[in-house]
């Protein structure tokens, strides 16, 4: 026997800080409540307000959501959810701890070292 159960729910976030910003877009660390007291932390990745009236821009973010969804390795970090509040698109994703790409770049540089080829 087949179930069909929907179920409904509404993701909530509270943007905490800004983890980086590039040229179209802008990720944020932020918080997702749930029931019961569930809170997680995550990354949310925001359209600039530039680009919201571009559509192949959208079409594009949409894109990136849905094909990074179904890709799971170590190395990538997991998207959680793609959603729409207040007319924008975000995508909820993993949130990882510690020092970004320039931020260990930099440190490599200030201990006078450099990556391998």
């Amino acid at each position: 026997m087949k179930d069909n159960i929907t179920i409904h729910d509404s993701f909530r976030y509270e943007l905490i800080r800004k983890i980086a910003e590039g040229g179209m877009g802008v990720v944020y660390e932020a918080r997702q409540y749930g029931a019961r007291d569930f809170t997680k932390t995550v990354a949310i990745k925001l359209i600039k307000e530039g680009f919201l009236d571009q559509p192949m821009f959208l079409k594009n973010f949409i894109g990136e959501a849905k094909l990074v969804a179904n890709l799971i390795h170590t190395n990538i970090v997991q998207t959680y959810h793609l959603g729409e509040a207040n007319g924008k698109c975000y995508i909820a994703m993993e949130y990882i701890h510690g020092m970004n790409l320039d931020q260990f770049l930099q440190l490599i540089d200030a201990n006078g070292r450099s990556l391998p080829p």
